[in-house]
């Protein structure tokens, strides 16, 4: 049977889903100057569109909802109706994905074959848990670069990451090659149970995600 499920099993496996990912008040970037009135959000991808934020959601200057002109969610940037006044906060509370389905595709295109098959809808059911582990592992590893790249740019003091982040560009490789093992070890056991044995074809894990101060 055709594996028809296989982007909505990999969203829920990675908890990737529109609503899986909110952000609740938290600080755009930009200069709060009195007149300037362009923001950013810092993560990639922002789903919520602040020109018709769904209930809850949406600008808020010290702690009170504001209209936006426009929005560009690819860009994470945002134009608000009137420039906040000097000392005021300006937060967001969106919801974030990681990934489109065309990316999620290409991950499950390269579980495909690293298993060996030619397309992941012909996975096997037995198989599948690995493909998807395979997948998520492709995901991880994506982020990680995405983290690094953006911790090595120029920002300014309140442009950088919390301390809580942590290194996410590491985080983010460490659950790469998690998910790597888990992949390995469940095709293993499903070949196992066959009395054959199938190795690895290749791997996306390699080297080192250098970990980077921000600029300040």
């Amino acid at each position: 049977m055709s594996w028809t499920t296989a982007l909505t099993e990999l969203r829920d496996l990675i908890a990737d889903n529109s609503t899986d990912k909110p952000r609740y008040r938290k600080a755009l970037i930009g200069t709060i100057d009195g007149s300037n009135k362009v923001y950013k959000t810092f993560e990639k991808r922002r789903l919520t569109n602040f020109t018709s934020p769904p209930t809850g959601a949406g600008v808020f200057v010290d702690n009170v909802a504001v209209t936006v002109t426009s929005d560009n969610t690819t860009l994470g940037e945002v134009t608000l109706t009137a420039a906040p006044a000097i000392n005021s906060t300006v937060q967001g509370t969106y919801y974030i994905q990681w990934f489109q389905d065309s990316e999620l595709t290409n991950f499950l295109t390269q579980a495909s074959q690293w298993l060996g098959f030619d397309a992941y809808a012909n996975i096997p059911a037995g198989l599948r848990p690995s493909a998807k582990h395979f997948a998520a592992q492709e995901g991880y590893y994506r982020l990680s670069l995405w983290w690094a790249e953006r911790l090595s740019e120029v920002y300014r003091l309140e442009d950088a990451p919390s301390d809580r982040a942590n290194d996410p560009a590491a985080f983010y490789k460490s659950l790469a090659e998690d998910a790597q093992k888990k992949a390995q070890s469940l095709r293993n056991s499903y070949y196992e149970g066959k009395g054959q044995e199938l190795q690895a074809r290749s791997t996306s894990i390699a080297g080192n995600v250098a970990k980077v101060v921000p600029n300040r």
